[in-house]
């Protein structure tokens, strides 16, 4: 990934309640950065995630810089915005992101009540 070797870190947090560790696993396969299971369901609230897939970019501070979208369609050849690749290199570039924030879609995440 061109991001790691520019000194970006990622995680994965995964708030599912309905798949095994065996099946994130096999989804996380291909990743090269870790995986985190929310299981008491702690970083979800903290992060105000809603749906996955979920974007929350932050900078060396631990500031905040880009929240929402990963794109902007979830069909790979309708693409025309890459929110979080955007986001990731204005922040390389030593800049804030233009756009902050933009409105995710997905599947809601179950809250455990």
């Amino acid at each position: 990934m061109p991001y790691t070797s520019k000194g970006m870190r990622f995680v994965v947090v995964n708030f599912s309640t309905d798949e095994t560790n065996a099946e994130i696993a096999a989804k996380a396969h291909a990743l090269t950065f870790p995986v985190l299971r929310d299981t008491n369901h702690k970083i979800a609230p903290m992060l105000n995630a809603r749906v996955t897939h979920e974007a929350f970019v932050m900078d060396a501070q631990v500031t905040l810089c880009y929240h929402g979208r990963i794109d902007d369609s979830r069909d790979e050849k309708a693409i025309l915005s890459h929110y979080l690749r955007n986001a990731l290199d204005f922040l390389i570039a030593g800049q804030a992101p233009k756009v902050k924030s933009a409105t995710p879609f997905g599947r809601s995440i179950a809250r455990q009540k």
